[in-house]
């Protein structure tokens, strides 16, 4: 599971990258093959990582008050 979840962030950190380059798919296709992290990728790994623990702190908080209602 860990594997997994890090090899798909790596993926996205290389998306963030080639979003970044001006120019043709073949350039942007060797930026994400590059083994460098550049600020596209940064900027989206932040991007990603505030909405993830903004939804889940949102969830959770509704969750729980949901049940003290019912209870």
């Amino acid at each position: 599971m860990w594997f997994n979840g890090f090899h798909h962030l790596d993926g996205l950190i290389d998306i963030g990258d080639a979003l970044m380059v001006h120019g043709t798919p073949e350039k942007k296709i060797s930026v994400m093959r590059d083994s460098m992290i550049g600020t596209g990728g940064i900027a989206l790994f932040f991007i990603v990582g505030i909405l993830t623990i903004a939804f889940f702190k949102f969830y959770t908080f509704n969750r729980i008050y949901i049940i003290n209602i019912n209870m």
